[in-house]
């Protein structure tokens, strides 16, 4: 049993792996019942900032009973955490927004804690910031929903910081090469293409680099 819900929300859920869970942003809770419904965690915070999400989520907990295992929890990013949290779900936000939660109480981040993040813009900012703060990308995917190319992203606490690539920052590190991910490619190559064609001569060095790492990804895909 389990709530049906939109195509990213299922596949993150089906991508968990912990103990306890938090989810930051909960909306209506769907995460953290879910979590618990598939036994993905053993017990969930469904966090937010507002109120007004909060009692929604409550709703949902109420609903598919899951009271002893779902707590709905007021807080502000991760700035107070449980300290039996291992498992972290921020989803639904740019990656800006997500660099901002995870920098303001970077501290209860501990090591060998799971994140799982599913931004839907800025996503090589978001690799930047992980490979310079110590988060392993573990593995990414690619979903398709609504017209748009959402990534999905494992990641680890190891407080080590380490070097990425171009390619990796741009089009993911340890990615699942899925169709929906050769068609992300495909998509970015005919985008830059065409913005290739309109850009004055003081870009077009630029734009070629970016065709080039992309004409190696998709011989390799």
């Amino acid at each position: 049993m389990m709530i049906q819900t939109s195509k990213r929300l299922s596949t993150l859920v089906e991508w968990i792996d912990g103990t306890v869970l938090a989810d930051i942003g909960c909306d209506h809770g769907y995460v953290a019942v879910n979590a618990i419904l598939l036994e993905k965690v053993e017990k969930a915070y469904a966090c937010d900032i507002a109120q007004g999400p909060l009692e929604n989520a409550k709703k949902t907990i109420h609903l598919y009973h899951v009271e002893e295992k779902v707590i709905p929890y007021l807080m502000n990013g991760i700035e107070n955490l449980p300290e039996d949290v291992d498992t972290i779900v921020i989803a639904g936000m740019g990656a800006k927004t997500i660099i901002e939660i995870l920098s303001a109480s970077f501290g209860k981040l501990k090591k060998n804690m799971k994140l799982y993040l599913l931004p839907h813009k800025d996503v090589n900012e978001l690799r930047d910031y992980c490979s310079q703060n110590g988060i392993d990308i573990l593995k990414e995917t690619i979903i398709f929903e609504d017209n748009h190319f959402y990534p999905l992203l494992e990641c680890e606490i190891s407080l080590t910081p380490y070097t990425m690539s171009d390619k990796e920052k741009e089009y993911g590190r340890h990615v699942i090469v899925s169709k929906e991910y050769k068609e992300f490619i495909q998509t970015e190559l005919d985008k830059w293409s065409n913005i290739l064609k309109k850009v004055p001569v003081s870009r077009k060095i630029e734009i070629e680099k970016r065709l080039e790492l992309l004409h190696e990804i998709k011989a390799k895909s």
